[in-house]
């Protein structure tokens, strides 16, 4: 991990055993590892700011431990359908929570994509996650929404945690229903000319 990483780099790195005969040679390995340091200090930036980036457009946001089933609340948005979640066992919040809220056929076409022995086989198999869209009840209707999930350790390992957060994408489902309407007419009046 980075924190593995970073650890070992500064405890090979000791200025203290600079010898002057050798002083350029290991000022060119200090400066790899200065690199090394700078680039892993920016991964850690841009994964911070990535996840502060999906905390701020989830309705929800969870933590999920592959191994385990267990999960942990990493964010509620401000939509009340979420306030009362708490911390428990991924297939309780699919079979529980995310059923009785989804619409039937939505959630019959997903239910099996998103079990849990099926997201550690699709998460393997992925480079780094994986999505699909239902709609919830929310509120005075149903909304459409993205499940997207998440690998958060390497990939070259089987999955252990992974980052599942629900996103609301009905505006921009509408829209795009909208713009297949509108070329579909479009596409009948020229056909009809």
């Amino acid at each position: 991990t980075y924190y593995e990483v970073y650890g070992v780099i500064l405890e090979n790195y000791k200025p203290s055993t600079l010898q002057s005969k050798n002083f350029q040679s290991v000022n060119r390995n200090e400066d790899k590892k200065d690199k090394l340091i700078r680039l892993l200090h920016l991964s850690h930036m841009q994964d911070h700011e990535l996840l502060h980036a999906i905390l701020r457009q989830s309705l929800l946001t969870l933590q999920v431990d592959l191994g385990n089933g267990q999960y942990r609340i990493i964010s509620k948005g401000n939509k009340a359908s979420f306030q009362h979640i708490k911390d428990g066992k991924y297939y309780d919040f699919i079979f529980k929570f995310l059923k009785e809220m989804a619409y039937d056929s939505d959630f019959e076409t997903v239910q099996y994509q998103i079990s849990l022995s099926q997201i550690i086989h699709t998460l393997s198999k992925q480079e780094q996650n994986y999505e699909c869209e239902l709609r919830l009840q929310m509120g005075d209707g149903y909304r459409w929404v993205r499940l997207s999930f998440l690998r958060l350790d390497s990939k070259e390992v089987i999955p252990r945690t992974m980052l599942l957060s629900i996103t609301d994408i009905h505006k921009m489902h509408l829209e795009s229903d909208q713009i297949k309407t509108t070329l579909q007419q479009a596409y009948d009046a020229a056909k009809q000319a």
